[in-house]
C-alpha cells in the first residue's frame, strides 16, 4: 500500500502537469477558433474545425465532463 507521503508527492508532481496541459488545450482552442474566422476557403475551415473538435473533446475529458 502506498504511503501518504508517496501519494502527496505524486499529487504535487501530477497536478501542475495536468493544469499545464489543460491551459495548453484552452490556448489551442482559441487559436483554432481564430484560424476558422480567418480561413479563406472552405477546405481550410473544415480542417481547422476538425482539429478544434478534437481539442474540445480532449478538453472535456480532462475537465471531467465527457
Amino acid at each position: 500500500m502506498l504511503s501518504l507521503k508517496a501519494i502527496l508527492i505524486s499529487l504535487i508532481i501530477i497536478v501542475p502537469i495536468l493544469l499545464w496541459y489543460i491551459k495548453g488545450l484552452e490556448e489551442a482552442e482559441k487559436f483554432y477558433m481564430e484560424a476558422i474566422k480567418n480561413a479563406k476557403d472552405l477546405e481550410t475551415k473544415r480542417i481547422f474545425m476538425d482539429a478544434l473538435s478534437k481539442v474540445r473533446r480532449n478538453l472535456r475529458k480532462m475537465k471531467g465532463q465527457g
